[in-house]
């Protein structure tokens, strides 16, 4: 989730500019693509991975399925003169029926969102990498893990105003998620164990436990259970992160101790559990869901009970 959309200018400039993210990723193409390889770029955008992964392999499919990206993904191309690259504008379900016989080495895809999951995007990676016959997948092992502490909102300014207003005879001590509800899905934006860059949300100290463990898509878990400390109180999130192993010792997190490179384009995910009244819950997640246009607000493919 960040500002704008796949088709416009802003979120491709906030992905490229973020140097943990991007260099991480041509750390790990470096690793693993090999003269002879034949690759697969899922979710291409405007190329940056498969024209670095071109500069070393044989030849690299790009597939993008936003019409305005596939156009600057093609302008990039013919720009920097790259003739092993071929554009397949579609999805991967499309490009799977299209070329049913294709063997591939590696697939790459840069389809994290903040809690792992944005739209289908990872298992349609995972089932490329299944059908094709890759033996090298980026990325190549995930994580998903929630925070061992509820997050909260920064309240100290809000309650010196409340305190002043009280000392003047108007109590606002009822303006909170019993009355008027935030949304269920929200992000946050830690780094370096600090809430310092986060407008709204505190940071609490805690630890990460293991969610789930995958590979490939029969690792999925249709449920999951989150035990918290105690039982949810207005105004209480439960935060995700995801620890990833892209290729070889290359590694990529958005936990919240991940570093501070001054720009990140990922945040962690929150579920607000304000009006659960619970300490236990199960998550679900909806790996098929799929909505074109929804990259700049909270995926709503999470679900509590």
């Amino acid at each position: 989730m960040f500002k704008g959309k796949y088709g416009e200018l802003v979120p491709h400039q906030t992905m490229i500019q973020d140097k943990y993210r991007t260099n991480s990723y041509l750390e790990a193409i470096d690793q693993a693509v090999n003269e002879d390889d034949i690759v697969i770029d899922f979710g291409s955008g405007t190329g940056i991975l498969a024209m670095w992964a071109a500069k070393t392999a044989m030849h690299v499919y790009a597939i993008e399925r936003n019409p305005v990206t596939a156009q600057m993904l093609i302008a990039n191309i013919e720009r920097n003169e790259f003739n092993n690259i071929t554009v397949y504008v579609g999805s991967a379900k499309e490009f799977m029926a299209d070329y049913p016989a294709l063997e591939a080495d590696l697939v790459i895809s840069e389809c994290i969102g903040d809690h792992i999951f944005e739209n289908s995007m990872v298992v349609d990676f995972l089932r490329l990498v299944e059908e094709t016959g890759a033996q090298k997948q980026i990325p190549s092992h995930f994580m998903l893990y929630h925070h061992s502490q509820y997050i909260n909102r920064k309240q100290e300014k809000f309650d010196r105003q409340k305190a002043l207003f009280s000392s003047m005879g108007i109590h606002l001590d009822l303006l909170n998620e019993e009355y008027m509800p935030n949304a269920f899905l929200d992000v946050a934006y830690f780094e370096s164990g600090d809430d310092y860059r986060d407008y709204y949300f505190g940071y609490t100290p805690g630890d990460k436990v293991l969610l789930m463990d995958f590979v490939k898509e029969s690792d999925l878990k249709d449920t999951m259970d989150i035990h918290m400390p105690h039982a949810s109180e207005p105004g209480d999130y439960i935060m995700l992160y995801y620890i990833i192993n892209l290729y070889g010792d290359v590694w990529f997190t958005n936990t919240p101790s991940r570093p501070p490179t001054g720009n990140h384009s990922y945040f962690q995910r929150l579920i607000n559990v304000s009006e659960y009244r619970q300490k236990s819950f199960k998550l679900r997640i909806d790996y098929e869901y799929d909505e074109l246009g929804n990259e700049d607000s909270p995926n709503p493919n999470i679900f509590l009970s």
